[in-house]
Formats: C-alpha cells, sequence, structure tokens
C-alpha cells in the first residue's frame, strides 16, 4: 500500500498522543557504541537505553510507581 496523505497524517497523531522525544548529547564516537550494544542484545537503541534505565531504578531502589512506567521491560519484571 503507498503511503498517502491519510497514512501521514494518521502517523503523525498518533506520535504525538502517545511517543516522546528526548534529545541527548554524548561525546562523539558513543552513538555507534550504543548500536552496538544494542545489538548484542537484539534491540533498537531506544529499547536498550530504556531497559538500562528500568535495571538503574531497579537496582536503586527506585519506587515501583517508576519504575513501572518504564515501557518494555515486562520480560524482565517477568524474569524476577
Amino acid at each position: 500500500m503507498p503511503y498517502n496523505d491519510a497514512m501521514k497524517r494518521a502517523q503523525s497523531k498518533y506520535k504525538s498522543q502517545k511517543r516522546e522525544k528526548i534529545t541527548l548529547e554524548f561525546p562523539q564516537g558513543t552513538k555507534e557504541i550504543l548500536k552496538q550494544l544494542s545489538m548484542l542484545e537484539d534491540e533498537s537503541v531506544t529499547r536498550y537505553i530504556v531497559r538500562a534505565c528500568y535495571m538503574r531504578a531497579r537496582n536503586t531502589g527506585a519506587d515501583s510507581s517508576i519504575i513501572d512506567g518504564l515501557p518494555w521491560c515486562d520480560d524482565i519484571r517477568d524474569g524476577e
């Protein structure tokens, strides 16, 4: 199915309602390192970073309401 204006509008609406964007700045070379690390886990860089935040929050004893708010971590929780 060709990508059309209706699909663009739907995608834009979804992103505005369901997604947030965070811009991070790292030293040169960090992006490539994160890509390689995420590939070892067979994940996207975004998922890798979120899961790393989850693990750090869990290990530091963060409030469960914060930890439960992180996406993509159900498989970690299930293994506990």
